[in-house]
């Protein structure tokens, strides 16, 4: 309660005085998540509209019209440009105005509901104290809702503390009638045992005298027995000289096996095969490599699921293909042939080459770019291929059965999953591979 009551009369003597002041005394009082939470509020999430604006004109841009210190947000490939990039496009907004004008133009194409983002890119300077103003006009709503937030959790806290006092004293209560209840119940028990402790030195006696004729008993009993077990030794002594027969000398057991040398060969094979399971099994040296099994996704994991590229990778595969606009079309739909979208599929690839030993090829139709029919390999190792005088399908499956590699093919197009089939060749489907790299999106 002390906390609640503390905050509530800062933020009583912050309201005369103006939202900036919300901040700092909020602040002083110690608000950690709260804090946290505005550490997200600023002029960034202020003008994001402004930097979405400024990212269309640099897209629309040749390499060599954009400015060195926004090389890096041009290139950009994620949803959200990083803060430092935003941070490098609100400065050059702001230190040349032609760029700032033609921001300016983007911004009202687009149609932005954003009459502050507006005004900055009229006049950056007179916009700051607006900006400014939002940020903390924000910062005081989030403000807002956490104390909010504070004072439910608070009342709940108090509800469940009362109803837990209430619990408490009734199981005080019944705990003494409980306590209550043994003392009688250990009373009555006690005087039970007395009267069972008597009845039970009586059954003793009386035991004890029945014990002793038992005792009496028995020695005449084993006297009997041992009697009767003196004839049965006698008896069977008699048994024993009627059924006996003179005993075979050591080694007299007629042989199996003749002097003939067939005969001891013969027997000698019937003792190998016996023996023959007990043995290790003989390995060729010319034989398979035998550390590799067959290339597969194992039992139980789907081919559609990022789990089976994992699977196919701990197994070593030495090519891996993919199919590079079956793959972009499902990453950027609207533009799978752009630069843009090659360039996301070279990316992804580029994972499997620092993952894994395997040489991997990303083939593209040469009909649906502007680079013709070129092949190259990438700074990160990924060999990409435009073909141009066949269909990207008919160099995917040349390639699975070019040589006798360890492959892996990656496309969702079924029907190159059957043109494929070979051993050691194992297709895996887009959709797991997209989201076996979605996490490069995210970063």
């Amino acid at each position: 309660m002390l906390f609640i009551v503390v905050y509530t009369l800062i933020v009583g003597v912050s309201c005369e005085y103006g939202i900036v002041v919300v901040h700092v005394k909020m602040t002083v009082c110690g608000i950690g998540k709260a804090d946290a939470d505005m550490g997200t509020i600023d002029n960034l999430s202020v003008l994001a509209n402004v930097v979405a604006a400024a990212r269309f004109e640099l897209q629309d841009r040749d390499a060599d019209e954009i400015p060195n210190k926004l090389s890096g947000a041009a290139s950009s490939t994620g949803k959200r440009v990083p803060p430092p990039h935003q941070r490098a496009i609100l400065s050059h907004i702001e230190a040349d105005k032609s760029f700032r004008l033609a921001v300016h133009e983007r911004f009202i194409d687009a149609a932005f509901d954003d009459p502050l983002g507006l005004a900055y890119l009229e006049d950056p300077t007179a916009a700051r104290p607006s900006v400014d103003l939002e940020v903390a006009v924000r910062k005081h709503e989030a403000l807002e809702a956490e104390i909010g937030a504070e004072r439910a959790r608070t009342a709940k806290i108090e509800a469940s503390l009362a109803e837990s006092r209430t619990r408490l004293d009734r199981a005080k209560q019944a705990a003494d009638e409980e306590l209550t209840a043994r003392a009688d119940a250990d009373k009555r028990a006690r005087s039970g045992l007395e009267r069972a402790a008597r009845d039970a030195e009586e059954s003793a006696v009386q035991a004890t005298t029945l014990a002793d004729a038992i005792r009496e008993e028995l020695v005449v009993k084993d006297a009997v027995i041992a009697e009767l077990e003196g004839r049965v030794t006698k008896l069977n002594e008699k048994l024993a000289k009627r059924k006996a027969t003179p005993p075979l000398r050591s080694g007299a057991t007629a042989s199996t096996v003749g002097s003939d040398p067939v005969e001891i060969a013969r027997d000698l094979d019937a003792q190998e095969r016996r023996l023959r399971t007990y043995r290790e099994a003989h390995v060729d040296d010319n034989s398979l490599d035998r550390r590799h099994p067959a290339l597969a996704v194992p039992k139980g994991i789907s081919s559609s699921d990022s789990t089976a590229i994992d699977a196919v990778i701990a197994q070593m595969p030495e090519r891996m293909i993919i199919d590079g606009y079956n793959v972009a079309g499902l990453v950027s739909s609207g533009s799978f042939a752009s630069r843009a979208a090659r360039d996301d599929v070279i990316n992804r690839a580029a994972k499997l080459v620092r993952d894994t030993n395997a040489s991997v090829i990303v083939v593209f139709d040469a009909k649906h770019s502007t680079e013709g029919s070129t092949s190259y390999t990438s700074r990160t190792g990924v060999k990409v291929m435009f073909e141009g005088e066949t269909i990207a399908d008919d160099t995917i499956v040349g390639l699975a059965h070019g040589d006798a590699d360890r492959c892996v093919v990656i496309t969702n197009d079924r029907e190159i999953h059957d043109r494929v089939r070979r051993s050691n060749c194992v297709s895996i489907f887009s959709t797991a591979f997209v989201s076996w790299t979605e996490h490069l999106n995210r970063s």
